[in-house]
Formats: C-alpha cells, sequence, structure tokens
C-alpha cells in the first residue's frame, strides 16, 4: 500500500481485505482437494501426477482458484468495494499459496494472470484479474511487480534469457526494488501518475526532480532518425523506503521504442544506456546513472556509449554538461550542440626573441571553454612547456623566461606561442 501511493504521487491506494476472515495472528486458509503435487510440472518418474502442457496447466490452476473463491465468497460483505472501476468484475484477486515457489513460468510461480476459463463471483461481480503468489515469494518488490501487471504494465526482462539487462536493477518490472521508470509510470498507468512527459524541441539548458517527486521529473526528447524512437531523460536519487535499492544517483537516458510493448520477447520498448553498452553488448547496466562525480555527463552519437537505436543506427541524442545536485533532488544538462571551442592567442605575435631573464606577458581569448589550458612555446619543432595548468578563461600570464630545455635561448623567425586545451 506504501509503495503504491509513493509511485503515483498519493494518486494510487491499494484497499486490501484478507479471507478466509480471521484475526492476524491466526491467518486461516483454504486448503485444496487436490495434493500440491497435481499442480507442479509432470516427470514420469519424480512426480507421474504433474499437468504435462499448458493447457492442462491451465485448467488445473483456474479450477483451484474456482474452488478458493467459492470457499470464501459468502465472507466478503455485501458493502465491501470490490469493483473501483465499475467494470463488472472483481479489481484484484491476490492469491498467497502456502510454500516455495517451483521454477520460472510453472504454475507454483508469482504470476499475474486472468481467470477467463471459469465463470466466478463475488457479490456479482466476477473473478478475472488475479495475482499469484508463492509463500516465499511474497516480498514487497514481488507483490508489486504483479500489481504492477495487473495495471496493465508488461514484463521488462527477456523470457528466453533473463541474463539480459534492458533495463535491470532500474526498474521494478525487469530486476529492480525501487519504482519503475518514469515511461513506464506514463504509459501504463494511462497518464494518471504522469500525466504528461513534456516534449524538448528547441536546444538550451534544462532541469528537472528526482523521480521520487512529483512535477517535472523526466523529459522526451525525439530522435531525428526515427519516427517510432526516442529518448526519455530523468533523474533516480537512491534515497527512502524504496528507491535505497537503486545502485546510485543519477540521470538515466532511456531509449523508448514505441512500437513494442514491454521486453519480453527480446525486443525492447525500454533500453537503458549505459557504459559498455553498444548494440551487440550490454556493458554495464548498474553503471548507468549519469553523474559529474564519476566522470560521465555526455551522451550523444560520438560518446561511449552513444545514442544508437534499436537497429543499431545513430540516435542523434545530444546531451551534455550534466550536473547533479548535492542532495541528488535536481539535476541540470544541455541539449543541443555544446558552443564552439576556441583559444586565440592575442601575444606575442610570432617571431620574436626569448632572452632570459625578461618578463613576458601571453595573452590569448577563449570561448566555449572550462577547466585549464597548457601554455608552450614553440621552437621550430621543439615543444617548451610555459605553463601547465592555467584557467581558460580570458586574460594573461606573465612568464619570466629562463633557459630552455635544451639549453639554447631563442631569437629568430622560428618561435611561437601554442594554447592548448588540457
Amino acid at each position: 500500500k506504501s509503495y503504491c501511493r509513493e509511485v503515483s504521487y498519493g494518486r494510487l491506494t491499494i484497499q486490501s481485505s484478507h479471507f478466509p476472515v480471521c484475526g492476524l495472528n491466526t491467518n486461516l486458509s483454504y486448503e485444496d482437494t487436490q495434493v500440491r503435487n497435481y499442480y507442479r510440472p509432470y516427470n514420469a518418474t519424480t512426480n507421474p501426477l504433474g499437468y504435462q502442457d499448458d493447457a492442462e496447466r491451465t485448467v488445473r490452476e483456474h479450477t483451484l482458484l474456482e474452488r478458493a473463491i467459492q470457499f470464501i465468497a459468502g465472507q466478503v460483505p455485501a458493502g465491501l468495494e470490490i469493483d473501483g472501476d465499475g467494470d463488472g468484475r472483481v479489481d484484484n484477486v491476490c492469491f498467497v499459496v502456502r510454500g516455495n515457489s517451483d521454477g520460472w513460468n510453472s504454475l507454483l510461480w508469482a504470476h499475474r494472470w486472468a481467470l477467463y476459463t471459469r465463470t466466478v463471483s463475488i457479490g456479482g461481480k466476477r473473478v478475472w484479474d488475479y495475482t499469484f503468489q508463492p509463500e516465499n515469494q511474497n516480498s514487497v518488490r514481488t507483490l508489486n511487480h504483479e500489481m504492477f501487471h495487473a495495471l496493465g504494465a508488461p514484463d521488462l526482462y527477456h523470457y528466453n534469457n533473463q541474463s539480459d539487462t534492458p533495463a535491470g536493477p532500474w526498474d521494478i518490472m525487469h530486476s529492480g526494488g525501487g519504482h519503475m521508470g518514469a515511461w513506464m509510470k506514463y504509459r501504463y498507468a494511462n497518464h494518471a501518475w504522469i500525466e504528461t512527459i513534456p516534449e524538448i524541441t528547441s536546444n538550451g539548458s534544462y532541469t528537472i526532480c528526482s523521480l521520487e517527486q512529483s512535477g517535472t521529473n523526466c523529459y522526451r526528447i525525439p530522435s531525428p532518425h526515427s519516427t517510432s524512437e526516442f529518448f526519455v531523460v530523468e533523474l533516480r536519487r537512491r534515497t527512502g523506503t524504496f528507491e535505497t535499492y537503486l545502485p546510485g544517483t543519477g540521470l538515466l537516458v532511456t531509449r523508448i521504442n514505441s512500437a513494442y510493448q514491454g521486453n519480453a520477447n527480446g525486443n525492447d520498448e525500454i533500453y537503458i544506456y549505459r557504459p559498455g553498452g553498444t548494440p551487440s553488448s550490454w556493458g554495464d547496466i548498474y553503471g548507468a546513472h549519469y553523474h559529474q562525480d564519476a566522470g560521465r555527463t555526455a551522451i550523444s552519437d560520438t560518446t561511449s556509449p552513444s545514442s544508437f537505436l534499436t537497429a543499431g543506427g545513430p540516435g542523434g541524442l545530444n546531451i551534455h554538461d550534466i550536473v547533479i545536485s548535492a542532495d541528488g533532488s535536481s539535476a541540470t544538462f544541455v541539449v543541443g550542440e555544446a558552443p564552439a571551442e576556441t583559444i586565440e592567442v592575442l601575444a606575442p605575435n610570432g617571431g620574436e626573441s626569448w632572452r632570459r631573464g625578461e618578463n613576458r606577458v601571453i595573452t590569448w581569448s577563449a570561448s566555449g571553454i572550462s577547466g585549464n589550458v597548457t601554455i608552450e612555446l614553440l621552437q621550430g619543432e621543439t615543444v617548451h612547456v610555459v605553463a601547465d595548468s592555467v584557467p581558460a578563461t580570458d586574460g594573461s600570464y606573465t612568464w619570466t623566461v629562463g633557459r630552455l630545455a635544451n639549453g639554447t635561448w631563442v631569437t629568430g623567425s622560428n618561435t611561437r606561442i601554442r594554447i592548448r586545451k588540457l
């Protein structure tokens, strides 16, 4: 309940009722007519009683749940709100099953489904959507993963290769324990939690707050090379009850392919850019967050990773100068081409004599340069470092000429000053 209220910014409250009716220190349950192995996969040696295919599994699972519902249906008060959207169906039933889970995608594994093969009702409302939770998969993370399925959200992991990491620990619909990402909140909560994602259509500087806060917490950036693919930028902060499970704090840049729903079949609706990520390599999903402290402040078609699209071509994204606030609650970034970097030496102009003990004032102008520069005196092909770390802002540097590296004094027309960005 707390999780759903937080991720929805207070717009979704899950009100649960427990059946069979009992005190919380008693926990009564329905006991089925069949033994446990009846609901486990068939094995000629170890479980000849088990189900042998998907059709048989469906019949057994739905019959089990039908009997459980019939067992408790008379205990549900007539005035209890179980159909909040008025569609004639119970909003959701969560079945918690005694004992441990079996393997992934088996009957005794946490999942969401619909009771479409049985017509069974509670108070005149048909039971349809349900979530199914073996006892050892009854964590907050798994309960809410399955509940988001009940609201319409897809899985973000690959069914055929679960070691793949399109979203990984950054989304509860993959392997995360925190929030779902901004696009998932927007699309699969029917725009109720995030009503709109502002689109960036012009170059400039932008600011967002972290995703656990309401307000402007994400942006959408179109790709000039695709009509179905675009980028979503959001700030994730490792904080609080749920987002504390994140790998770190920083800006996430996500590629969205609107032609797909979820990632289950290997065609990724959602892919998060990360170090080492390429069209053929997953890279480090745990290091996906951009932060100036990690030296990761830009992504474009020429950075690593690049902003490649689903088919591997350039995405045309250009984000730079990413800066996360000290407490991680906000971030700024620049979209578009960075200002041109230019350094122009104003004086000396070249060809001068340089004599020991003289003071020479070197002046320059810099545009679009941050950090420091190195000042060098060139004598033909020989380079003499005058100063190796000088602020790059417009200014001057006074050098007292000393003995040069090659033991000579410089005179003549083959001298000049060069200033280089570090």
